[in-house]
Order: structure tokens, then C-alpha cells, then sequence
């Protein structure tokens, strides 16, 4: 049986870039879930935030702060061509509530930084 040698090195190399192909993709998908659920969760703060401040300067009621901050990150979300479900941004904005609620909004904001510092360490 005779092997052309660089019939087996091109089957060597097609193989090869396959693997690296799939596995850089699952590396990106990755890192690209990991981006947008920091956007979504940074976007859930701000709205929170917003809605909280809203109703404490009585510009909205408290009983509309939720249905805010879900139209709030529903939209930026979109704007930015992420669509998720309104159940999945609603437990992003219950998230964010739960934080709030057992943080003093003076340390939202700092809060705030760290998870934009840690969205701008993800996209590195």
C-alpha cells in the first residue's frame, strides 16, 4: 500500500482546523453568552435604579416601577439586536431588586462600576 505523503499532511491539516474551528466557536459563544448576560444584568441595575429614584421623586408610582424597568431593559435590549423572553428579564430585574433592596443605594452605584468594569474584562 503506497501513502502519498501530502495527500495524508493535507488530511492531517483539514482535520486539524476542524477541531481548532469548533472549539474556537464554543470559545466564542461562550465569551459571547458572558458578554450579553453582563449587558442584561448592568442594564437591569440602571433600571432599577432609575425606577427607585422615579418613585422616590414621586415621578412614578410604586406600583409602576417593575413594568418600567422591564420596558426599560426590553428596549435597550432590542436596540441592541439581544432578545430575551419577559420572564428572563424579569428575573434580571428581580435580581437586581434583591441587590438593591439589600444594598444601601448609595452602594448601587458603585455596584454599578464593578459590573461594568467586570463587562469590560469579558470582552478582552
Amino acid at each position: 500500500m503506497h501513502f502519498d505523503m501530502s495527500s495524508i499532511m493535507e488530511l492531517v491539516f483539514t482535520l486539524l482546523s476542524t477541531v481548532l474551528t469548533y472549539y474556537g466557536s464554543k470559545h466564542l459563544k461562550s465569551k459571547s453568552v458572558q458578554h450579553t448576560v453582563s449587558i442584561v444584568k448592568e442594564l437591569a441595575l440602571h433600571a432599577t435604579n432609575a425606577a427607585e429614584q422615579m418613585s422616590k421623586n414621586k415621578v412614578m408610582s410604586s406600583d409602576d416601577k417593575k413594568e418600567f424597568a422591564v420596558n426599560f431593559v426590553t428596549n435597550a435590549l432590542n436596540d441592541l439586536g439581544i432578545n430575551l423572553s419577559d420572564n428572563m428579564v424579569e428575573s434580571f430585574i428581580e435580581s437586581a431588586v434583591s441587590l438593591f433592596n439589600k444594598n444601601k443605594p448609595s452602594k448601587l452605584s458603585t455596584m454599578i462600576k464593578k459590573q461594568q468594569e467586570n463587562s469590560q474584562h469579558t470582552n478582552q
